[in-house]
C-alpha cells in the first residue's frame, strides 16, 4: 500500500475517533475522567495520566475488533516450510547442497 493512502486512511480514522470522543463528552460519558486517572495541577503546569482510561481502552479495543471480524486482526498465518538461503528445502533431493552419505 502506498504511504500516501496509508496516511489518508490513518487521518480519517483519527478524525472519526475525535468525533466519537466529542459526542461521548456531550452525553456526559466520563471517558477521560474515570477514577484512577491521575491529574496533577501545579502553579503553572498540569500533568494528566489517564491510567484507567488507557486500561479500559486496551481491553475493549481488541475485543471489539475480534467480535466485528476485522480482516487484519487475529489473522492466523499459514505455517511456512523451512528454507535455506537459496530458497530450497533443507533436506530435499532438489537441494544441491544436501549430500547423502551411503
Amino acid at each position: 500500500m502506498d504511504l500516501g493512502k496509508l496516511l489518508i486512511i490513518g487521518g480519517a480514522l483519527l478524525l472519526v475517533a475525535g468525533i466519537v470522543v466529542l459526542l461521548l463528552a456531550r452525553v456526559h460519558v466520563p471517558l477521560g475522567r474515570l477514577p484512577g486517572n491521575i491529574v496533577y495541577r501545579g502553579k503553572n503546569t498540569t500533568v494528566y495520566l489517564p491510567l484507567t482510561t488507557s486500561l479500559l481502552l486496551t481491553v475493549l479495543a481488541p475485543l471489539h475488533f475480534f467480535k466485528s471480524g476485522m480482516p487484519w486482526t487475529w489473522r492466523i498465518r499459514p505455517e511456512r516450510k523451512p528454507q535455506n538461503f537459496l530458497g530450497l528445502a533443507p533436506n530435499s533431493a532438489s537441494n544441491p547442497l544436501y549430500a547423502v552419505d551411503l
